[in-house]
């Protein structure tokens, strides 16, 4: 399989044969920022027959939102091309691909540094807590969920208020899977610091009451309650269109899959595998 490099080095071929033909030639002008500028732009000029065809910014690159340096001239021309960018006779020059890095690599250091520094500020949550603006969106989200659920707190399957849907909560999970990891990466694993401070908080603790299943179905013998434990998590996550859950892979088992999802999925006919946990 041809790879990509191997490709761009042949579209790069191409353009170069094709940039300037007997008939028709680009001229290319860029036009860096000035001491209060804020982008840089490539105007190419097409000449046919020794005639001025076109004149127009083929680049407009921004440098006051820039957060990612690009990497290659295709790069920049996937992202900051105009509609008057005409890749079968034009290109971006390497000398000008060098000057407009230059720039990129201060642009989007001072960015993210007021990003960070905005981020950095502090906010009071509603129950006192002083954290950190980074912070402050999770706690909103679980705020927002307690507010969800709290809505109805009846705990019969026959009777179900807004829920926290399916797909809304695998989202949640990914998004919280992400952050965990980068964390960890960086060194600061959750148990670096006081994981015990929200276990038990009042949200945490309404959810363990409404969602118990001992309390929630007790008097029943084990295969009822089994039972109800099925018809309950059937209806936990058919609360979403099913095709927005990602499904599981095909390596999934009853050690790596939660019993909620297990039982779900085994309602839809596809049983997860069962593995004995190690003792």
């Amino acid at each position: 399989m041809l790879s990509v490099i191997k490709a761009n080095k042949i579209i790069s071929d191409m353009r170069e044969k094709n940039a300037n033909t007997e008939n028709t030639k680009v001229w290319y002008q860029l036009r860096l920022p000035n001491d209060n500028g804020k982008s840089i732009s490539v105007r190419g000029t097409v000449i046919d027959n020794d005639s001025v065809v076109s004149s127009e910014v083929i680049f407009q690159i921004p440098l006051d939102t820039a957060t990612k340096i690009p990497r290659s001239k295709y790069d920049i021309e996937r992202r900051y091309a105009t509609e008057h960018f005409q890749p079968s006779i034009m290109s971006l020059k390497d000398s000008y691909f060098e000057k407009i890095q230059v720039y990129f690599n201060l642009a989007v250091k001072e960015n993210l540094e007021r990003v960070a520094n905005i981020e950095r500020g502090t906010v009071t949550l509603e129950n006192g807590d002083n954290v950190h603006q980074f912070a402050s969106p999770i706690h909103h989200l679980c705020e927002t969920i307690g507010q969800i659920e709290r809505v109805d707190g009846s705990r019969t399957i026959g009777s179900r208020g807004l829920e926290l849907k399916a797909d809304e909560a695998e989202d949640i999970q990914q998004a919280l899977a992400r952050l965990e990891s980068i964390l960890s990466n960086m060194g600061y694993g959750c148990k670096s610091f006081n994981v015990e401070k929200y276990q038990n908080d009042e949200i945490a603790k309404f959810m363990d009451n409404k969602y118990d299943m001992g309390r929630m179905i007790g008097g029943l013998d084990k295969l009822e309650k089994q039972s109800k434990f099925e018809q309950y998590c059937l209806a936990r996550f058919t609360n979403c269109d099913e095709n927005l859950l990602t499904p599981l892979s095909e390596n999934a088992t009853s050690n790596t899959t939660s019993r909620v999802r297990a039982t779900f999925e085994a309602l839809r006919g596809r049983n997860v595998k069962v593995v004995k946990r190690p003792k």
